[in-house]
C-alpha cells in the first residue's frame, strides 16, 4: 500500500543493530496492519486483504521493506527546491546542471519522509 501519510516515520532501519531492526520492522508491520484494518473498517472496504499468493510470503507482506531510492543513495551534491520550483527559475527548465542526466514533471515531494521530519 503506498499511501499518503501511511509510511512508516517512527524510527529509520538505516544503520541499525540487528535486534532493533528486527523491533523496527515488527513496529512497522503492525502500523501497516492497523492501516489496513482501518481501510477495511472505517472505510467500508472489508473485500482488501493482504495477499500470501501474490507476495510469496506467508504473512501478505512484501519480502522486503519499501524504503525510499533517496535513503539508499550516497549523494554527490544537493538539489534544493530552490533549484527546480518556478517560483525562482520560471520558464522551460529548472536550474542547470552541469552533470544533470534525467528530467521530471511532478510536484515536489514535501511530505515527511523518515524519522523527525515534518512537512513545510
Amino acid at each position: 500500500m503506498n499511501w499518503p501519510r501511511q509510511d512508516y516515520a517512527v524510527e529509520s532501519i538505516l544503520d541499525r543493530a540487528p535486534g532493533d531492526l528486527v523491533r523496527i520492522l515488527q513496529d512497522a508491520k503492525r502500523t501497516s496492519l492497523a492501516f489496513l484494518y482501518w481501510i477495511q473498517t472505517e472505510l467500508g472496504h472489508s473485500e482488501v486483504k493482504l495477499r500470501p499468493d501474490m507476495m510469496g510470503t506467508a504473512d501478505g507482506f512484501s519480502k522486503y521493506p519499501y524504503v525510499r531510492e533517496s535513503r539508499r543513495m550516497i549523494a554527490k551534491g544537493r538539489v534544493l527546491e530552490q533549484d527546480i520550483v518556478d517560483e525562482f527559475w520560471p520558464g522551460p527548465r529548472a536550474r542547470p546542471f552541469d552533470d544533470s542526466i534525467g528530467i521530471g514533471f511532478y510536484m515536489v515531494d514535501i511530505h515527511p519522509c523518515g524519522a523527525n521530519e515534518r512537512a513545510a
